[in-house]
Protein backbone atom coordinates (compact mmCIF):
# COMPACT_ATOMS: atom_id res chain seq x y z
CA UNK A 1 0.00 0.00 0.00
CA UNK A 2 2.83 2.39 0.90
CA UNK A 3 4.74 1.54 -2.29
CA UNK A 4 1.64 2.13 -4.41
CA UNK A 5 1.00 5.50 -2.76
CA UNK A 6 4.65 6.52 -3.15
CA UNK A 7 4.69 5.45 -6.80
CA UNK A 8 1.50 7.40 -7.48
CA UNK A 9 2.97 10.53 -5.88
CA UNK A 10 6.21 10.18 -7.85
CA UNK A 11 4.25 9.86 -11.10
CA UNK A 12 2.33 13.02 -10.22
CA UNK A 13 5.50 15.05 -9.81
CA UNK A 14 7.30 13.65 -12.84
CA UNK A 15 5.00 15.37 -15.35
CA UNK A 16 4.50 18.99 -16.39
CA UNK A 17 2.49 21.47 -14.31
CA UNK A 18 -0.57 21.09 -16.53
CA UNK A 19 -0.49 17.34 -16.13
CA UNK A 20 0.27 17.71 -12.42
CA UNK A 21 -3.04 19.45 -11.80
CA UNK A 22 -4.87 16.64 -13.60
CA UNK A 23 -3.10 13.98 -11.51
CA UNK A 24 -3.65 15.97 -8.31
CA UNK A 25 -7.38 16.05 -9.03
CA UNK A 26 -7.30 12.28 -9.44
CA UNK A 27 -5.40 11.97 -6.17
CA UNK A 28 -7.90 14.22 -4.39
CA UNK A 29 -10.85 12.24 -5.73
CA UNK A 30 -9.17 9.01 -4.64
CA UNK A 31 -8.45 10.50 -1.21
CA UNK A 32 -12.09 11.53 -0.74
CA UNK A 33 -13.38 8.11 -1.79
CA UNK A 34 -10.91 6.29 0.44
CA UNK A 35 -11.49 8.47 3.48
CA UNK A 36 -15.26 8.53 3.03
CA UNK A 37 -15.89 4.85 2.33
CA UNK A 38 -12.93 2.47 2.40
CA UNK A 39 -10.89 3.34 5.49
CA UNK A 40 -13.75 3.99 7.94
CA UNK A 41 -15.56 0.82 6.91
CA UNK A 42 -12.52 -1.41 7.16
CA UNK A 43 -11.13 0.11 10.34
CA UNK A 44 -14.43 0.03 12.25
CA UNK A 45 -15.07 -3.64 11.50
CA UNK A 46 -15.10 -5.43 14.83
CA UNK A 47 -14.55 -9.08 15.61
CA UNK A 48 -18.33 -9.47 15.51
CA UNK A 49 -18.20 -8.61 11.81
CA UNK A 50 -16.37 -11.83 11.14
CA UNK A 51 -18.08 -15.15 11.79
CA UNK A 52 -14.81 -16.21 13.38
CA UNK A 53 -11.96 -14.49 15.16
CA UNK A 54 -10.00 -12.30 12.72
CA UNK A 55 -6.74 -13.83 11.62
CA UNK A 56 -3.46 -12.00 12.09
CA UNK A 57 -3.45 -10.92 8.45
CA UNK A 58 -6.79 -9.15 8.87
CA UNK A 59 -5.63 -7.42 12.05
CA UNK A 60 -2.46 -6.30 10.24
CA UNK A 61 -4.55 -5.03 7.31
CA UNK A 62 -6.65 -2.87 9.63
CA UNK A 63 -3.45 -1.42 11.13
CA UNK A 64 -2.11 -0.68 7.63
CA UNK A 65 -5.36 1.06 6.70
CA UNK A 66 -5.05 3.34 9.73
CA UNK A 67 -1.48 4.20 8.72
CA UNK A 68 -2.51 4.75 5.09
CA UNK A 69 -5.24 7.14 6.25
CA UNK A 70 -2.73 9.18 8.23
CA UNK A 71 -0.30 9.24 5.30
CA UNK A 72 -2.94 10.25 2.75
CA UNK A 73 -4.18 13.03 5.05
CA UNK A 74 -0.60 14.31 5.38
CA UNK A 75 -0.10 14.28 1.60
CA UNK A 76 -3.40 16.13 1.09
CA UNK A 77 -2.41 18.83 3.57
CA UNK A 78 1.02 19.20 2.00
CA UNK A 79 -0.23 19.53 -1.61
CA UNK A 80 -3.52 21.39 -1.24
CA UNK A 81 -3.93 24.70 0.56
CA UNK A 82 -7.36 26.12 1.44
CA UNK A 83 -7.58 28.12 -1.80
CA UNK A 84 -6.99 25.05 -3.96
CA UNK A 85 -9.46 23.02 -1.92
CA UNK A 86 -12.08 25.75 -2.34
CA UNK A 87 -11.56 25.76 -6.12
CA UNK A 88 -12.07 22.01 -6.08
CA UNK A 89 -15.34 22.53 -4.19
CA UNK A 90 -14.01 21.29 -0.86
CA UNK A 91 -14.31 24.20 1.50
CA UNK A 92 -12.04 24.56 4.54
CA UNK A 93 -15.02 24.21 6.90
CA UNK A 94 -15.45 20.65 5.61
CA UNK A 95 -11.98 19.79 6.83
CA UNK A 96 -11.12 19.55 10.49
CA UNK A 97 -7.60 19.53 11.85
CA UNK A 98 -7.34 16.80 14.46
CA UNK A 99 -4.07 15.56 15.98
CA UNK A 100 -2.05 16.48 12.91
CA UNK A 101 -4.60 15.06 10.47
CA UNK A 102 -7.12 16.64 8.16
CA UNK A 103 -10.43 14.83 8.27
CA UNK A 104 -13.56 15.39 6.21
CA UNK A 105 -16.41 16.07 8.61
CA UNK A 106 -19.70 17.43 7.25
CA UNK A 107 -18.98 16.24 3.71
CA UNK A 108 -17.49 12.82 4.21
CA UNK A 109 -18.20 11.98 7.84
CA UNK A 110 -14.78 10.39 8.13
CA UNK A 111 -13.74 9.52 11.66
CA UNK A 112 -10.34 8.01 10.87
Amino acid sequence: MKKTMLLFILICYSHSNAQNSRYKNVFLETWINANTYLYPTAVTMTENHYHYAPILGQIALKAQLVLATKNSNYVLHRNFDNEKLARLNILPDHITHHRGQFILNSQGNCTA
